[in-house]
């Protein structure tokens, strides 16, 4: 039969060679040439490419069911810096290279000085996995999909660009222990708070019923009105540190009902009777009548109505203030069995917070420590590098909170920054890196001298 003479393509293996400064140049092993597109061992050689005061050789892939003829005439032409199991291999140390920055929170300066590159690199490597984790999901989604959770933390903390505090919000799931919320802002008021709130309620299965918090005013403005019911665990971090206020919200279709329940933080932490303290008090929902305008009739300028003597106190009302105002209740508590047993009068509002709290913290002091953990490690993990803005703080920070939620998202990206061999070459005299790389096809022989 007549016909062209049908070319068989054997394995190409090449030498990887280690140069070192002083111009000693050591043989370490020796690998397989594949395809970077279709991982095939159908190549050949294809002259040679400029390298610097070089020249290296190249290769072309001759697979015919390679994806890349579909938008060319001609098999992908590389090198061996560029073929698959050499990129692969750096990927993999790149992906622990991004661990370290991002998921353990190493500085800059350190990765630069471990992985034997600039502190510029290491910033660029940082906004490239940043646009590529957007890319991949976006980088207002924090999780990929709603997490099964009822309750969250909600905490905030600071940092400085240029000079002026930058408030890091964050709420964070009792149940997974994701971060579910978050926002960098100027403020710290009611709508922050409220927008951290929704981003965790779309990021949860179920609607968000309990959250724990400090005493700081615009999170307690937050919950009362979020107009249904909902439980706030008040854990402040000023004296005395031992009390806790459960403040409990209810609607009528006029009234907002709300019931504050004063404890020790350490009542559901052993079986045991204990007492606590509450009061129940009512809000209309229905705005305040306008005052009308001007001064009372009857009254000349100047006169002022004799002010009665009261014994309150002055300034705001405290809500520890529960403990002497409010009325003495009795609980059996059984965190084992995560059960109370109330008396027959007690207030309905009253034994569904203290249901709810049991089940977080059952065996457990109450405490808003799991947001604030995190919130500490974002504050002293964060290195700002390049134009200092909330913008770029904020895709920071996000893209810390999306790797620390999800690490595996890392093996599912790829960054479009192509490192050279000498990145692997460098940081490859280790075990582990040895190891995968015999199980991906590399043949290791140790390092010998050459010249």
């Amino acid at each position: 039969m007549v016909g062209r003479y049908h070319k068989e393509y054997n394995e190409i293996k090449r030498n990887i060679t280690i140069k070192l400064s002083n111009g000693s140049i050591y043989d370490f092993g020796q690998t397989i040439i594949m395809c970077p597109v279709c991982q095939s061992t159908k190549v050949s050689t294809n002259g040679t490419r400029k390298r610097k005061d070089e020249r290296c050789e190249a290769f072309q892939c001759k697979n015919p069911d390679c994806d890349f003829l579909q938008n060319h005439k001609y098999g992908k032409q590389f090198v061996l810096s560029t073929s698959y199991l050499v990129q692969q291999q750096i990927m993999e140390l790149l992906n622990k290279l991004y661990k370290d920055l991002v998921g353990n929170g190493d500085k800059a300066n350190s990765i630069a000085r471990e992985y034997d590159m600039s502190e510029a690199l290491v910033s660029h490597l940082r906004k490239d996995l940043e646009d590529a984790i957007n890319s991949h999901q976006g980088l207002d989604h924090l999780v990929e999909v709603p997490q099964d959770e009822r309750a969250i933390a909600i905490d905030e903390t600071f940092l400085k660009i240029l000079g002026k505090p930058i408030y890091i919000i964050i709420a964070t799931g009792y149940n997974t222990k994701k971060i579910l919320g978050m926002k960098v802002s100027k403020t710290r008021n009611e709508k922050d708070m409220r927008d951290v709130f929704n981003e965790a309620q779309r990021n949860s299965i179920h609607r968000i019923t309990t959250a724990t918090a400090d005493a700081w005013g615009a999170t307690q403005t937050m919950a009362k009105n979020l107009m249904d019911d909902f439980t706030l665990i008040i854990h402040k971090h000023k004296k005395p540190y031992d009390t806790a206020v459960i403040r409990h919200f209810q609607y009528t279709s006029n009234e907002r009902i709300i019931t504050d329940i004063g404890v020790q933080v350490d009542i559901f932490k052993y079986r045991k009777t204990r007492k606590f303290y509450y009061l129940q008090r009512s809000e209309s929902l229905q705005a305040p009548a306008a005052k009308p305008r001007g001064r009372p009739k009857g009254r000349k300028n100047g006169q002022k109505k004799a002010k009665l003597k009261s014994n309150n106190q002055r300034g705001r009302k405290r809500i520890n203030n529960i403990f002497t105002t409010g009325m003495q209740g009795i609980v059996n508590v059984n965190p084992y069995r995560g059960t109370l047993k109330f008396g027959k009068k007690m207030l309905g509002a009253v034994a569904a917070a203290l249901n709810k709290t049991i089940h977080l913290f059952a065996k457990q002091t109450i405490q808003n420590n799991l947001a604030e953990n995190i919130n500490s490690v974002l504050q002293s993990l964060i290195r700002l590098r390049g134009p200092k803005s909330i913008k770029s703080a904020a895709n920071s920070l996000r893209t810390m909170v999306i790797v620390r939620n999800n690490p595996v998202i890392l093996d599912k990206i790829r960054a479009k920054h192509k490192l050279r061999m000498s990145f692997l070459l460098k940081k490859v005299i280790n075990i582990p890196c040895i190891v995968s790389m015999i199980q991906k096809g590399w043949y290791i022989n140790g390092v010998k001298k050459i010249a």
